[in-house]
Formats: C-alpha cells, structure tokens, sequence
C-alpha cells in the first residue's frame, strides 16, 4: 500500500507543479488558471480541440470551461471554428496572440522535466514513459468496464 500512496503522490506532485508554471506564466498575460490551462491543452493536445474535449480529458466543469474560453476568445487567445461537416461542433483554435504564451510554457515545462528526471538515463526514460503508457491503457480499460472492482 506505501508504494501506490507514493506513486498517487509524486503523480500528483507533479500535476501541482505544472499547473503552477500555467498560472504563473498565464498570470503575466492576464490570464487566470483555467484559462492558461485550456490554452496548454489547445496546444499539447492536437485534434482535440473542442470545449467537450477540455471538460472530458480534463475533468474541468462544463461552466469553467465555457467561461474560460469566452473570456480567451475576448482576450484574443482563442478562435471559435464551426465543423465544416458538422456545424453543431466548434472547434477551438489558438490565435498568433497565443504563441509568446505557449513558447514560455514549453520552455518553462521542459525545464521542470529536465529537473524532474534529472540522473535518469536515456534508457531509464523510455522504460518509465512505456510503463506510463501501460497504466494509463490499464486504466482506461478499467474506467470503460465501470466500476473498477471487476
């Protein structure tokens, strides 16, 4: 039991941190939390590019999503795009104004995971990111059965 208290925590240590870079850097453009966070799922998330995309990938709420990319699409950020097929989707698409943004939080996030796996070898990295893939792949096939207790 330790060992998946520690997993969880340096999981969630992690995510802590990463959100304290968006909404350090995000604060220097005016923005607040979520929407420098939405700003970062645009960018690191292609394809992906929808408000129900945000809320499911994320679990942020429906309304702070909605508010957050209202107030980005004021603010410039972000562009609302309809579906050339289906015009009930919008797309959302970041702007040239966005890209001094993205650019801080890239190098700031490649920074913290240069830190982050300091000592670690090349070899080291791939074996984590291919275990990481086989949880999160573990994980979600758990969440599609339902309860998890099966």
């Amino acid at each position: 039991m330790q060992r998946n208290t520690e997993l969880l925590v340096s999981t969630r240590r992690t995510i802590v941190h990463y959100h304290r870079i968006v909404k350090e850097i995000g604060s220097h453009y005016g923005l607040i939390q979520i929407e420098a966070d939405i700003i970062g799922f645009l960018e690191n998330n292609p394809g992906k590019d929808t408000a129900s995309d945000i809320v499911d990938l994320r679990g942020f709420s429906k309304g702070n999503v909605s508010n957050g990319v209202e107030h980005l699409v004021q603010k410039g950020f972000v562009v609302r795009v309809n579906d050339e097929i289906d015009h009930r989707i919008i797309h959302l698409k970041l702007t040239e104004q966005a890209a001094p943004l993205i650019k801080q939080i890239k190098e700031a996030t490649r920074h913290y995971y240069e830190e982050l796996f300091d000592g670690f070898s090349e070899d080291e990295i791939r074996l984590y990111t291919k275990m990481t893939d086989r949880i999160l792949k573990n994980s979600e096939r758990i969440e599609e059965r339902g309860d998890g207790l099966e």
